[in-house]
């Protein structure tokens, strides 16, 4: 597996690199996770120009043959920017099945969203026959009699030679998306594209709005679209230390919430519909309400927290009589005693990162570091 990244990456980058270990994995210890992150070589000087740029610009190390391994017979390609539940190995089975040189997984929308993806039109077989990237206006195969189209998932699994052939052309034409370019090429191309249709659930997070969503759908008792207690088969980062478990100080009151290794909540406190990330400590009486707290890097005891409250340190977390609701709070962020955080006003768009703090389409989000003083309210 590589993951290609790209802007502000650093923080992308040290996860992968200390979760994932340099030893393979799988049945026979030959997977690995590898970054490919953009860089000057001898094809380029510039960031990666779109999807198709990226691979591109990679194809030596795709290619396996410095690894020594055995050559990829089909690429599988995954979007970063959505949230979604698949069987990929269904995926591959099908493209195989088809014999398709390229392989687009797909997802039923209403048509007015569908203006602003890649839209597939597909016989019934599921052979593609028409594809048009954030096409504006919905016309012609494109809708069904039930105002729905066929939008692309970002999710891809390409032929090796099929993939090569694209990348290599010295036609001289633009490749640097795979929905612009690629795919548009392939077809004019005659290339056997096809569209494996995914009834399952699958959320396209390109803005701050989406990434809220997504998550806090995440909470739902009953209707949480992805249950990650509940998957028979998963790949998961392996920590290097194990963290405590997440601890309930008193009478605490959780109800459709997520809560994190290390998170500790003390006496009184509520958290509804809310993701409590690793170590995030939420002192007396705090309520939380419809908020992602995405957690602090250094768990602490008791013995420690005490220590640092005599000699007048910060506790990261949030402090007693708080109420949050609404918003983000980015990691090691304070929140003092007493805060208020639940945007009442309504205010869509905000800088108030002096403050430490932002409002971007209605949500608050804490910045990383800030520090909120007491009875500060947002």
């Amino acid at each position: 597996m590589y993951v290609m990244t790209q802007f502000q990456s650093h923080q992308l980058n040290s996860h992968i690199a200390s979760a994932y270990p340099p030893q393979g994995f799988g049945a026979r210890q030959s997977g690995w996770v590898d970054l490919l992150a953009a860089q000057q070589t001898i094809n380029g000087s510039e960031w990666y120009k779109g999807s198709a740029d990226a691979l591109r610009r990679n194809l030596m190390e795709l290619k396996d043959e410095a690894r020594g391994v055995e050559p990829a017979d089909d690429y599988v390609i995954l979007s970063g920017s959505a949230m979604y539940n698949m069987d990929i190995a269904r995926v591959v089975g099908y493209h195989r099945i088809k014999k398709a040189d390229i392989t687009i997984c797909s997802h039923m929308v209403c048509a007015n969203e569908a203006k602003v993806k890649g839209v597939i039109a597909a016989d019934a077989v599921g052979r593609v026959h028409g594809f048009h990237e954030k096409p504006g206006e919905m016309v012609g195969d494109f809708v069904n009699e039930d105002n729905q189209a066929t939008v692309n998932m970002g999710v891809y699994v390409f032929k090796r030679d099929a993939m090569l052939r694209l990348l290599e052309d010295d036609a001289g034409l633009p490749m640097d998306h795979i929905g612009h370019h690629m795919i548009p090429a392939a077809l004019a191309g005659g290339a056997r594209v096809f569209t494996y249709l995914h009834h399952g659930y699958w959320k396209d997070v390109s803005s701050l709005r989406d990434y809220y969503e997504a998550n806090i759908a995440l909470t739902s008792k009953s209707k949480a679209p992805i249950k990650f207690f509940e998957l028979e088969r998963a790949i998961s980062a392996k920590k290097g230390k194990m963290l405590p478990p997440a601890r309930l100080c008193g009478s605490v009151t959780v109800d459709e919430s997520i809560l994190g290794d290390g998170a500790i909540l003390c006496d009184g406190c509520v958290s509804r519909r809310s993701i409590i990330g690793e170590n995030v400590l939420v002192g007396t009486g705090s309520t939380i309400e419809e908020s992602l707290l995405l957690g602090s890097r250094m768990w602490t005891s008791e013995t420690q927290r005490a220590a640092a409250k005599a000699r007048g340190d910060l506790i990261y977390g949030v402090g007693s009589n708080v109420h949050l609701k609404g918003c983000v709070v980015d990691e090691n962020a304070y929140i003092g005693d007493g805060c208020i955080v639940r945007n009442d006003a309504g205010v869509m768009e905000a800088d108030g990162s002096k403050d430490g703090y932002m409002i971007q389409e209605g949500i608050v989000v804490v910045l990383k570091n800030a520090v909120i003083p007491d009875g500060t309210v947002i």
